[in-house]
């Protein structure tokens, strides 16, 4: 033990004092960096932080060996013949968290590929995730795709079973399931920007420490809040699923569960904080900005405060209030409801007055707009 200790040490010293690069500059390998590289003889906090940034700038460097790995990859799922295969892009919306309670020196984990150092998801979690929005969302409308079926058998008592179809996909006991759920890769192109730095804030972390902590400590509102930083991930990844059933049977199987995996990372998410909205993924590459960039943004306003506008009442994304579409494409709202307005239909054109204006938005009424009075004398 005593040997290893001094190994690390030294290897840990020889990487830090480079003479002729600095560590930011030589690593490429985020893995290692976190697992090993942290500066015992800094104060902890700004130990951790100085390793995260470091680690977060790494991935970018393995970018040329990993894009070859990366094609390698891409191209035997495409061509695959021998096993219907089903693979496809999805984009992050937002951050996502793998691994995170993982065992770490940092005290947060994150799950990246062992060989490259880079950003995946396990196909493990994939399957998981998969397996439990089956049971939970899917087996409401058709038992068989339920974990456990309750039924009577021939002499009248009760036996559970997995549903036929849940057991196809993930396997029982007497049989493994014909899917296989492959690690999701993240595409070479987003390297760059994958991990990015995050913070957590818990207010009670006695309470949520020991058992025998969290009774003597209760949650008040007289604790202190740490903050905790963490590595996120943004970007692409590539998920893939293959089916050992060859044939159209097959690719019935594997196009059913690609659709099934694609609901459940797009409405439950993946990973860690999944309930602070972290980990949903959407089919699909990411939006450029511009794309991204809502319509109302992308036009030019043409009228100012005080103009009567011809406008058309629209249903804005099922929301509730009155909207209208002006002329020029700007989004339109009345902002009292007990206006004459909203009398006219949907579909329908009225004219109505600017009483202010924003960068996405015209403020209407079926009155002018009153100048404010002076209270000078």
């Amino acid at each position: 033990m005593a040997g290893n200790n001094a190994c690390r040490e030294r290897i840990t010293s020889l990487y830090w004092q480079s003479q002729n690069k600095t560590l930011t500059e030589r690593s490429a390998h985020s893995g290692l960096l976190l697992a090993k590289y942290l500066k015992e003889h800094d104060s902890a906090k700004n130990a951790k932080r100085q390793l995260l940034d470091v680690a977060s700038k790494a991935s970018s460097r393995a970018a040329p060996l990993y894009d070859l790995a990366f094609r390698r990859w891409e191209a035997t799922l495409a061509n695959s013949q021998d096993y219907p295969a089903a693979s496809n892009r999805f984009h992050i919306q937002g951050r996502m968290a793998i691994g995170l309670g993982g065992a770490s020196v940092l005290e947060t984990g994150l799950t990246l590929h062992h060989t490259y150092g880079t950003s995946m998801i396990p196909g493990s979690a994939l399957k998981g995730l998969a397996a439990h929005y089956c049971d939970q969302v899917w087996g409401l409308e058709n038992t068989e795709f339920r974990l456990i079926v309750k039924e009577l058998d021939e002499k009248g008592k009760q036996r559970t079973r997995p549903g036929e179809y849940y057991a196809t996909i993930f396997g029982s006991q007497q049989d493994a399931g014909h899917i296989s759920f492959h690690d999701a890769w993240i595409t070479p192109q987003g390297l760059g920007t994958a991990l990015q730095i995050d913070v957590m804030t818990p207010h009670h972390q006695k309470y949520y420490g020991e058992p025998q902590e969290s009774d003597e400590h209760p949650p008040t509102d007289f604790d202190d809040p740490v903050p905790v930083a963490f590595l996120s991930i943004t970007g692409e990844f590539l998920v893939a699923l293959t089916c050992d059933v060859p044939g159209p049977n097959g690719r019935q199987w594997v196009d059913l569960t690609f659709e099934l995996l694609t609901r459940a990372l797009k409405e439950w998410g993946i990973g860690a904080k999944t309930n602070s909205g972290y980990g949903r993924l959407k089919l699909g590459p990411a939006p450029r900005p511009e794309e991204a960039q809502p319509k109302e943004h992308q036009l030019k306003k043409t009228f100012s405060k005080g103009t009567k506008i011809r406008v058309k009442r629209i249903d804005h994304k099922g929301k509730k209030g009155l909207f209208f579409e002006a002329e020029d494409g700007m989004l339109c709202q009345v902002m009292q409801q007990d206006d004459p307005c909203k009398d006219v239909k949907i579909g329908e054109d009225t004219e109505l007055w600017v009483v202010n204006t924003s960068p996405n938005l015209y403020t209407l009424s079926s009155s002018p707009p009153t100048a404010k009075k002076s209270h000078r004398k």
